[in-house]
């Protein structure tokens, strides 16, 4: 049986559990922090200037930034088992947002391999697992998910029921007919999610025994939508001159078509306004990480912690026309890395080499002194603590998939190009990033150029190899990828979501809750450019949204919320001037 420690380099096997670990100078604390949805450019201090993140800018002068990270999945689920397992859906079997699946328990994951060496570990906020309540490893969670089917199971949920808001419906933003429209939280931002998930972690950093060594991942539902930061960070973008959005000049896929429709029907003001509340959502959470650091330096623990900021994914943001995830883009996959630790990370230190949500696992291990044999493993990714002569990981390319079957697509990018792969209809895109760093021209639409083709055959072969070792089964034939009958894109955008609590047990609770149109307005009382004729009602009554009366009742109630705050603004004209 192999020794508990290996003498040569202070570390012990992952796969074994030491008799007793106590704190020991060479094991830090790790502190995983994680956004939801954020991209990569939206740091102040990674050279864009239209944000305001100074707790964030901290980080990355007294750390390291890696620039090209990305996702190796964009979306929640799988995108977070990756970094729960260290393993891609093959193995953990997420490949997209597949709620009813639940992860085989025979998979290691980091608290678990934390816990059994000795760390006390926590999570705290989100963490998409099935079901909802399972442990995965963590001694303690304080869960606060979007959609928990009972208020019971969601920590954050009991809290404010407990705190008198448990009549709220939509705590995280109102989806039903808003998902993608400007709103404002209506609860105060001391109740807020973000709050409280800082909350949480602030309270364990002034409580924690400091015997064992901890970890603590804690992860923001923000800047997810729908878009409804506090007020004093709602208005934070209203003066600043915001990125230009970026063109497509040749066709998209059918499957990013998807994604442009859920812009249909929403102005430019309203998208300019959205993309506004998307930044200030950034600039929220950055203040509660600055809290957390705070409570970090006041409980002298900064010294002794590796700190690890990221997201699980960007958000098309009107880029191409399009909204959200699922897409081979920069704009979707690319996203902030960001490592910290005083004395063993030089600071201000940027990394231009890619670097993915694959690396988080051994990288974890790594800084606990947990050995890994990575010719015994699938691991995909390597330790970014990792001494450079020892390097074996690949960082010239990086790949990126997503889903199973017809919607499944596989990308492949290095620094000259990507080359994205759609089985839907075997569609390709391969593009010149020195010369289209945006993204806009497929060169592979109408041109047969022989060194075009050359370089998609090169990358091809590349992508074929990744999914015969790594792809989901069925992905590959003799001659390469199988090609998938063409199928059209969904015809319409999504305006139905389910309620923050599913179901309501009790029947008195559940009468005092509130009602969906009293919420819809509550949500846009503050957003002026907000009216709702102008959303797309109809398809939302198609989707099931509300009958006939149901509407007109809001759209009166609407109507007379509107001439009441244009009273009091013409009264409060009238009383400056007088």
């Amino acid at each position: 049986m192999p020794n508990q420690q290996d003498n040569n380099n202070g570390t012990v096997p992952y796969d074994q559990k030491p008799s007793d670990i106590t704190r020991s100078e060479n094991r830090p604390n790790i502190l995983l922090l994680m956004c939801d949805q954020m991209r990569f450019d939206t740091i102040g201090a990674a050279g864009y200037s239209h944000m305001y993140t100074p707790n964030l800018d901290q980080l990355v002068e007294s750390g390291r930034i890696y620039t090209q990270a990305y996702t190796p999945v964009p979306d929640g689920m799988p995108a977070r088992h990756n970094i729960l397992t260290g393993l891609t859906g093959k193995t953990h079997g997420y490949t997209e947002n597949n709620e009813g699946y639940s992860m085989p328990g025979w998979i290691n994951t980091f608290p678990k391999v934390l816990s059994d060496h000795g760390y006390e570990t926590v999570s705290i906020g989100k963490n998409q697992f099935q079901p909802a309540r399972r442990h995965h490893g963590y001694d303690r969670i304080h869960l606060m998910e979007r959609y928990p089917d009972y208020r019971e199971q969601d920590d954050y949920g009991l809290y404010l029921k407990a705190s008198g808001w448990g009549n709220i419906l939509n705590p995280h933003g109102c989806e039903n007919l808003l998902y993608h429209i400007p709103q404002q939280s209506i609860l105060p931002e001391e109740h807020m999610g973000d709050s409280w998930v800082a909350d949480r972690a602030i309270d364990f950093l002034q409580t924690n025994s400091g015997r064992h060594p901890w970890l603590m991942k804690v992860s923001w539902l923000s800047p997810h939508p729908p878009q409804c930061p506090a007020p004093r960070f709602a208005d934070l973008y209203d003066e600043i001159e915001l990125p230009r959005q970026l063109r497509s000049k040749t066709p998209l896929s059918r499957q990013a078509m998807e994604n442009v429709r859920l812009t249909e029907g929403l102005s430019d003001r309203l998208q300019n306004r959205y993309r506004q509340l998307y930044y200030g959502a950034i600039s929220q959470v950055d203040y509660n990480v600055g809290r957390i650091l705070d409570a970090l330096e006041s409980t002298e623990q900064t010294e002794k912690t590796l700190i690890i900021f990221t997201s699980d994914h960007g958000e098309m943001l009107g880029d191409h026309g399009a909204l959200e995830k699922g897409l081979p883009y920069d704009s979707c996959t690319r996203i902030p890395l960001i490592l910290s630790r005083p004395g063993t990370i030089p600071p201000g230190e940027q990394v231009d080499d890619f670097a993915d949500l694959n690396d988080i696992f051994p990288t974890i291990l790594d800084a606990a002194g947990i050995h890994i044999d990575y010719k015994n493993t699938a691991f995909p990714g390597e330790s970014l603590l990792t001494a450079e002569e020892k390097k074996r990981k690949d960082r010239t390319a990086q790949y990126v998939e997503y889903s199973a079957g017809l919607r499944r697509w596989i990308s492949l990018r290095t620094k000259d190009y990507k080359y994205n792969y759609y089985y839907n209809g075997a569609y390709e895109e391969l593009f010149d990033l020195k010369a289209d760093p945006d993204e806009s021209s497929n060169l592979l639409h109408n041109i047969t150029e022989e060194k075009i083709l050359s370089v998609r055959d090169e990358l091809r072969k590349e992508l074929i190899k990744y999914e015969s070792s790594r792809g989901p089964e069925g992905c590959l034939q003799e001659d390469g990828f199988i090609k998938l009958n063409e199928a059209p894109a969904l015809s319409k955008r999504k305006d139905l979501y389910p309620k923050f609590h599913k179901k309501i047990m009790n029947k008195d609770e559940k009468n005092r809750m509130n009602t969906l149109s009293e919420e819809i307005l509550q949500y846009i009382e503050k957003e002026a450019l907000v009216h709702l004729e102008e959303l797309d009602l109809p398809g939302w009554q198609e989707s099931g949204g509300f009958s006939d009366k149901h509407i007109k009742d809001l759209l009166e109630k609407e109507k007379k919320m509107r001439q009441k705050q244009q009273k009091k603004k013409d009264s409060e004209t009238v009383r400056r001037e007088s």
